[in-house]
């Protein structure tokens, strides 16, 4: 009987064995000398997690204001008195004003700063429409704005790639009448 194909085929995963660790081995160099940093996806996740707590507190404050507003639901003085304690309400929430005026982005351009200056302004005649009355229902909107932000990587000595990113939101909420 002949070994040599025997031998042969041992010699070939021997081989094969050698190949496989030096693939690795290399591999496992490359990744250490590259100069490169992923950008993080939480800033994404923070933002839309701040979105449901902001929309959490105007809902919460909707609700209170349409069951202790006194007078004829969803009337013209009813109508006159939410809008203004709304926006009383907003204005007196440091974290919703912080939450709608950081990286506020409005018709497409950074508004940050002049919408901070003329908050109250701002807030009545361009974020949220006048509530109106529709088929017995009391209907708030909260127009389209925008958030900018920029998501950076972790790792700052290496180069990283920083990604832009914008989210536009908008709102319309429906406040039916709580019978007593």
């Amino acid at each position: 009987m002949d070994n040599k194909g025997q031998f042969f085929a041992l010699g070939l995963v021997l081989i094969t064995l050698f190949l496989c660790f030096l693939v690795v081995f290399l591999y496992s160099i490359q990744q250490a000398n590259a100069e490169s940093s992923l950008v993080s996806p939480t800033g994404v996740f923070e933002m839309r997690d701040d979105l449901e707590i902001f929309e959490a507190k105007e809902m919460a404050l909707a609700k209170e204001l349409a069951e202790s507003i006194v007078g004829d639901f969803a009337s013209e003085e009813f109508l006159k008195e939410f809008d203004e304690k709304f926006l009383d309400g907003v204005m007196a929430d440091e974290s919703m004003l912080d939450f709608i005026f950081s990286g506020l982005v409005f018709n497409g351009r950074d508004f940050e700063d002049d919408g901070r200056r003329e908050a109250r302004k701002f807030l009545d005649e361009q974020l949220y429409s006048d509530a109106v009355e529709e088929d017995g229902v009391l209907i708030l909107v909260r127009n389209r704005m925008g958030k900018r932000t920029e998501l950076k990587a972790s790792d700052k000595s290496k180069i990283d790639f920083r990604v832009g990113f914008v989210f536009e939101f908008d709102k319309r909420y429906v406040i039916t009448e709580v019978a007593s």
